[in-house]
């Protein structure tokens, strides 16, 4: 069960490096965007929320960024 919860903070980490170096989308909507998706990866490694909620809020943030 640990292993799942390290690679999916490892995807969303990669979504956050992914998101912040993109040059098309203004400066302010990176920082925020990936502040999210830190706070997001940090409470789902540390079980504050439920792999639904996760991906729930994931695909919310996702979803901006198209």
């Amino acid at each position: 069960m640990r292993a799942t919860y390290d690679r999916l903070g490892k995807i969303a980490e990669a979504n956050a490096r992914r998101i912040a170096g993109r040059r098309d989308t203004p400066l302010i909507e990176r920082k925020t965007v990936t502040k999210q998706l830190k706070r997001l990866a940090s409470a789902w490694v540390k079980m504050q929320i439920t792999e639904e909620l996760y991906l729930k809020e994931l695909r919310r943030i996702a979803s901006k960024q198209s």
